[in-house]
């Protein structure tokens, strides 16, 4: 039996920072201005616009220069009006994790293998993952990841969740 998994697109734990431009940017943009570029540095991503809406869109920073401006490695798909926001994470994908079920307790750690990565959707509020395979015969987790650093959110930060069809509700 297949089991469907979701995840929320921008849980708190994959958020790092979170400011607001000074003022609109148009379409192809590759610099902005922003409110604090605390916590900005080259190769954070980040998503400028309003998460998990219509036009949200990831970048990379390419340079930060003084308190305001950042540059992108590409530029942007969309114009975003001042005050918008521009949230730094951690990862911009999703590892789907999965362990067997032997005793109906959530199993160690170390049982959790990736079962597949997804790309976050900036302008969906979930990512989904479908195993074809999945059941109440295993038990799921995530993590957000960065390909190119190799960082990852804990494993324990998230719930342990049985397959579909088990009729449980998830487990910390």
């Amino acid at each position: 039996m297949a089991t469907t998994l979701q995840v929320d697109s921008f849980s708190l734990n994959n958020i790092r920072e979170r400011t607001t431009l000074v003022e609109g940017v148009s379409e192809g943009a590759t610099e902005i201005r922003v409110a604090s570029t605390q916590g900005y540095v080259p190769g954070s991503i980040i998503y400028v616009g309003e998460l998990a809406r219509d036009r949200c869109e990831k970048a990379v920073v390419a340079s930060v220069t003084g308190g305001s401006t950042v540059s992108l490695v590409s530029p942007l798909e969309y114009p975003h009006a001042a005050f918008g926001d521009v949230t730094a994470v951690l990862g911009d994908m999703i590892h789907f994790y999965r362990a067997a079920n032997v005793d109906g307790k959530v199993p160690a750690d170390d049982l959790f293998s990736v079962l597949a990565t997804r790309d976050i959707d900036p302008d969906q509020p979930s990512t989904y993952m479908t195993d074809s395979a999945g059941g109440s015969g295993f038990w799921y987790r995530s993590t957000y990841f960065n390909a190119s650093t190799n960082e990852e959110t804990a494993l324990t930060d998230s719930e342990a969740r049985r397959g579909q069809d088990c009729g449980m509700t998830p487990v910390k």
